[in-house]
């Protein structure tokens, strides 16, 4: 903060529709935050390690809820991560998970409407 000024900028968004009773199952869900020094410039970084789903439940349930009750398996949750490099001002995405920041901001766009903060 220099001269009175503040900026925030969110670092991530995620949805999880499992509690509906949903026909598409679909969790973009943080499930692990680590504070290191992952590029070691003496700065604290961090990690955001996120559970992904997206599995459609068959017509003869009415819904994940159900299914699940049935014995219905769903799918283990993908991984991905996301590293966030503090340059002494913010932190910023670092390159190497642009590919997975994609991946985490399409599935989250398809089901929640963008909104600047």
């Amino acid at each position: 903060m220099t001269e009175n000024t503040f900026s925030r900028t969110p670092l991530l968004r995620w949805y999880d529709n499992s509690a509906g009773n949903p026909r598409e199952l679909v969790s973009v869900f943080p499930y692990r935050f680590l504070r290191s020094d992952f590029n070691q410039d003496g700065r604290s970084d961090v990690r955001i390690s996120f559970h992904i789903r997206e599995q459609f439940i068959p017509e003869k349930y009415s819904g994940a809820v159900q299914a699940i009750n049935s014995g219905y398996t769903i799918d283990p949750p993908q991984s991905l991560s996301l590293t966030y490099l503090f340059n002494g001002v913010a932190l910023k995405l670092h390159k190497d998970s642009q590919e997975n920041s994609e991946r985490i901001n399409q599935i989250v766009n398809k089901h929640l409407p963008t909104t600047d903060p």
